[in-house]
């Protein structure tokens, strides 16, 4: 109630200003007091208003203090994430050298495994031609087998028939002689 009051006084001296022109803030200050003594206003009213002013002004040091407080608050958060931000672009810097690294290593790996590969298939197609080559070789043994067996009873049918013209022979030589 006291605020609305002194607003409207203030609001009420502004309005009596003349019009000619800009008068000081004593001369303004000499009207409102010229006012409130015709107010029939008491020291207590004075005093009241004193109070007011005390409590506007602590209340003014407060906000004031805790602005302060918010800005200093705020600067340390702000250094704080400076100091994060800057931690985190080394790491990533760190981490995406250390991917470049394994990479190239990853590459390397890579092409020697792509070597190992083809070695490997152009071993698969040697034992697959080996493999072919020994069956062919397998089959041959079986035919020179065949044959050798078929040699030999052929040889040991001739040896029996040598055998037997000896036989002949000696019987013949025999009678010849006899």
């Amino acid at each position: 109630m006291l605020e609305s009051f002194v607003e409207d006084s203030i609001v009420e001296s502004l309005e009596k200003l003349p019009e000619q022109g800009v008068i000081s803030f004593g001369e303004m200050a000499e009207g409102t007091n010229k006012e409130y003594s015709q107010l029939g206003s008491s020291n207590s009213e004075v005093d009241r208003i004193r109070q007011l002013l005390y409590i506007t002004i602590i209340e003014k040091d407060t906000v004031q203090l805790q602005l302060d407080e918010q800005i200093a608050l705020n600067e340390e958060y702000q250094r704080r994430s400076f100091d994060e931000v800057s931690k985190l672009r080394d790491l990533l810097k760190e981490t995406q050298d250390s991917k470049a690294m394994l990479t190239k290593e990853l590459d390397q790996y890579r092409a020697g495994l792509q070597i190992v590969a083809i070695a490997k298939e152009e071993l698969e197609a040697r034992c697959l031609s080996m493999e072919g080559e020994m069956e062919e070789l397998r089959i041959r043994a079986g035919e020179l087998q065949n044959r050798l067996e078929e040699y030999q009873e052929g040889l040991s049918h001739a040896l029996l028939q040598l055998a037997d013209c000896r036989v002949s022979i000696e019987t013949l030589q025999m009678k010849i002689w006899t």
